[in-house]
């Protein structure tokens, strides 16, 4: 996509490229893009019309005050909710959902797809790529999950937040409900643990929430 629109301007993308304001022009010849760019604020783009995909919560921050939108399209740039979201990915020694046994010697064997919790952790996402079958993928979403437990995992993630370390008892939360959920000896994941990423979409940004 990027080398088709890029065909016949190399620099039609912009990059590093925030949007603070849409305006219509005032002499009627289409749209004006008000943005900062590498720093600079106020540089300003012409086009015939704008297409916009920004989330709704990013885009209500940018000034659309002379964007010529109607009442009703306004009320519905405020009145849509995105609710919070996020995610917790984890990096193990191995694939102990595909390759190891439960507390009662029965085989994981898990390949792909998903658990389901009334735990916080809400969905635990299994690889489904790559030699999973053959446990060589060590990664896994622990975490994905939405709304009121998202909100409570997100006062624990920063964005910023690169394991192990930072955030210790985030971690061991994770990790104390993973074992529980797969009847799984706790000592052990935390000893298979490398590495953990957590995100959270309210706190980006660029989304306000997903």
């Amino acid at each position: 996509m990027e080398n088709y629109i890029s065909r016949g301007n190399s620099n039609v993308i912009q990059f590093n490229t925030r949007v603070t304001a849409i305006s219509q022009r005032a002499d009627g010849a289409g749209m004006m893009v008000t943005a900062t760019k590498n720093g600079m604020p106020g540089v300003q783009y012409h086009y015939p019309h704008v297409i916009s995909t920004l989330p709704l919560p990013f885009l209500r921050s940018t000034n659309m005050a002379s964007a010529g939108l109607s009442p009703m399209q306004a009320n519905a740039l405020r009145e849509l909710n995105y609710g919070p979201a996020i995610k917790i990915g984890m990096q193990f020694k191995t694939a102990w959902w595909t390759l190891a046994k439960d507390k009662n010697g029965t085989p994981l064997n898990i390949v792909g797809g998903q658990s389901f919790t009334d735990q916080m952790l809400h969905t635990v996402v299994y690889p489904s790529f790559g030699h999973v079958r053959e446990g060589e993928t060590t990664m896994l979403i622990a975490s994905y999950c939405w709304t009121e437990d998202a909100s409570r995992f997100g006062a624990l993630i920063s964005n910023n937040a690169r394991f192990p370390g930072e955030n210790e008892f985030l971690r061991n939360l994770v990790l104390r409900e993973l074992a529980a959920i797969h009847n799984a000896e706790e000592d052990f994941l935390h000893e298979q643990s490398i590495d953990t990423m957590a995100w959270s979409w309210e706190h980006d940004p660029y989304t306000m929430g997903v």
